[in-house]
């Protein structure tokens, strides 16, 4: 449930970000931090049903495919037309059946 919570105030702290004009990367990069700091600082890394930590990178990858997936709900005129692209395609790819 916490997890949940980390991740909506992520895509809020995103949205915020490029509402104040700042960078989509340095936006993500932004929301991504708070959101791992107390991922490992608080959690040490350990999702719920983990038994060892996720590594760094793999959550740094999921965690910036949900903001993104996130702010495309919330905040869409915050993400620019080759991201949402880009995010649509790794969706598609996600889906059953697809490789």
């Amino acid at each position: 449930m916490e997890v949940n919570t980390y991740g909506v105030m992520s895509i809020s702290t995103f949205c915020e970000a490029r509402a104040q004009k700042i960078d989509f990367s340095k936006s993500l990069a932004v929301a991504l931090a708070g959101q791992l700091h107390v991922i490992y600082g608080k959690h040490g890394g350990l999702l719920s049903g983990s038994k060892e930590p996720l590594p760094e990178k793999r959550f740094l990858n999921n965690a910036g495919f949900m903001i993104v997936g996130g702010a495309l709900k919330f905040c869409p005129k915050s993400v620019p037309a080759a991201e949402k692209a880009r995010f649509e395609k790794a969706a598609a790819s996600l889906k059953p059946g697809k490789k």
